[in-house]
């Protein structure tokens, strides 16, 4: 990830901003706590076995600059009063909205593969062939509704030709990803 004031992030993520310490900036978004390092965004996201609300103390514990969690568990979950948090109605929804600013911010030309089979090929195939004029890929096969978020946050090369896969499980979801007509850098 660029990296990005947690001001600007606050400012992105529809929510309530709790104790956020001025000045600082995050160097990437874990949805895992066990990943998280001094710089990170921690988004606690329910899954259908485990509840990343569950690891908010870890989280922290191991350098979470900030921690972007549910309204709907505020009350039932233990939380540090000095924890720094954004508070949400849906952390998943939140990331969605994030990438989508970062992607409009920093990342000036974005070819996405969709369809029902060998999208990670041709994704693959084409960063291969692409890549002496510095043309980045998504990890893996991040393309789904969480993958493709990540995918697009952990892109560290801004103006650059980015090839992306997308699974297609919503219709519309993603046509409003058009690049904005302004860029500015980060602060």
């Amino acid at each position: 990830m660029i990296p990005v004031s947690l001001d600007q992030i606050a400012a992105v993520i529809p929510g309530t901003a709790r104790n956020l310490p001025s000045g600082r900036v995050i160097e990437r978004v874990c949805t895992d706590s066990r990943g998280v390092s001094p710089g990170a965004l921690f988004v606690a996201l329910k899954g259908d076995r485990t509840d990343g609300h569950q690891f908010l103390a870890d989280a922290f514990r191991h350098g979470a600059t900030c921690a972007v969690i549910a309204q709907d568990v505020v009350d039932v979950i233990p939380i540090d009063p000095a924890w720094p948090l954004i508070v949400t109605d849906s952390p998943l929804r939140s990331l969605q909205q994030l990438a989508k600013w970062y992607r409009a911010r920093f990342m000036d030309r974005v070819l996405a593969i969709t369809g029902s089979r060998g999208k990670t090929m041709v994704k693959e195939a084409l960063g291969t062939l692409l890549a002496r004029q510095g043309a980045t890929t998504s990890p893996g096969s991040y393309n789904s509704q969480l993958g493709l978020p990540l995918a697009v946050l952990a892109n560290e090369k801004e103006g650059t030709l980015t090839i992306l896969e997308a699974g297609v499980s919503e219709p519309a979801r993603w046509r409003c990803w058009r690049r904005s007509p302004s860029r500015t850098t980060a602060s």
